[in-house]
């Protein structure tokens, strides 16, 4: 029959024994989180990337619709109109003017 001392150790070992089984438990558990916060950067950054993307787009094109608009009042095609409401009428856009 096992002695007291030999009980003490045993319940010891089988306590030891839980514990290490709940850390690994936590270390696979932090492991799987870890993973996941990895995978949700790279969407992340992936989604950053487009958002970047696009408004450099935008960028891009009002640049050239400046640019447009610009060339359009040098040659005379277009005036700036004013859109607002003078006096309850609206401004009629003024034609062109022709070269002759």
């Amino acid at each position: 029959m096992p002695t007291k001392d030999e009980l003490k150790l045993q319940k010891e070992r089988i306590r030891l024994a839980q514990q290490a089984k709940k850390v690994f438990n936590v270390q696979k558990e932090i492991e799987k989180l870890e993973h996941k916060i990895l995978k949700y950067q790279n969407k992340l950054e992936k989604e950053q990337k487009k958002a970047q993307d696009i408004k450099d787009t935008i960028y891009i094109l009002e640049e050239k619709i400046k640019l447009q608009h610009s060339r359009l009042l040098t040659t005379g095609e277009a005036k700036s109109i004013p859109k607002k409401r003078l006096k309850g009428k609206r401004v009629k856009r003024l034609p062109a003017p022709k070269d002759e």
